[in-house]
């Protein structure tokens, strides 16, 4: 046999290097990534201290809902479900509807040339009408792709637009026609507890799909859901995801008279 010239190593190295996400995310997701089955929330005062990009956005954002008749209920902040993770929350009720809206604004610890430091990562809207079935509607404009399996009952539309007016609107429209004749839920009386447990039952709900399994006070990713999560969140995977859910995302509102 003969021997590999050295310009095939080279070829061998960068593509080891450039597919290493591929093979090395899903080992490392596996192996590492626990998320707790009781994720905690803590209530800050309404207009509890944030980070200013979060005051800014939560300002913004809050102006608008204001403006559609929504009127705040509390402010959270989540930091323990994942590591380096802060997730801050503002969550809005609309009395005459009875949907609620929530603000989230999640920042990361990355390493840089001047030490570790948080960034925001994400930020994004959603509403949601859930029903007595325990079933649910979402509307969003997150940019994120999900990266879990779809769980029936559960609906989550997205729409790339910052017009929460328009946002709004879609979601009525798709909450009144997959909703009809269901019974909304009332609102909670306690928002903290109310969402740790909606993300307890959204976690459990992925033992079905094969993605996570339970054990002690945790959840962990299946070889499978640690494969399946790390490529939806990789190139071409993620593009192709996104595309699909807004392109299914207008079919439904389409479907709903939209």
């Amino acid at each position: 046999m003969d021997a590999i010239p050295w310009w095939g190593w080279v070829a061998i190295v960068l593509g080891a290097l450039f597919t290493l996400p591929y093979w090395l995310g899903p080992v490392l997701i596996h192996g590492s990534h626990k998320m707790p089955v009781k994720p905690q929330f803590d209530s800050l005062p309404l207009e509890g201290e944030v980070p200013s990009e979060v005051s800014e956005y939560f300002s913004e954002t809050g102006a608008e809902f204001e403006k559609l008749g929504f009127r705040k209920v509390a402010r959270l902040l989540q930091d323990t479900f994942m590591p380096n993770v802060k997730t801050f929350i503002d969550l809005w009720y609309h009395s005459q509807s009875g949907l609620g809206v929530i603000s989230v604004a999640a920042y990361g610890t990355v390493k840089t040339p001047e030490g570790m430091k948080d960034t925001l990562q994400a930020k994004y809207v959603q509403f949601s009408a859930s029903f007595t079935d325990d079933s649910a509607v979402m509307t969003s404009n997150s940019a994120t792709a999900e990266v879990f399996a779809p769980v029936e009952g559960k609906r989550h539309f997205k729409f790339r637009t910052d017009d929460l007016s328009e946002l709004f609107r879609n979601h009525q429209k798709l909450a009144a026609h997959f909703g009809r004749g269901k019974t909304p839920k009332d609102p909670p009386t306690d928002p903290a507890g109310y969402l740790s447990e909606s993300m307890t039952k959204e976690l459990r709900a992925q033992i079905g799909t094969g993605y996570l399994y339970e054990e002690g006070d945790y959840f962990w990713p299946t070889w499978k859901g640690a494969i399946l999560v790390v490529y939806k969140s990789l190139p071409p995977f993620k593009g192709w995801l996104q595309a699909s859910e807004l392109s299914n995302s207008q079919k439904a509102l389409q479907q709903a008279g939209g």
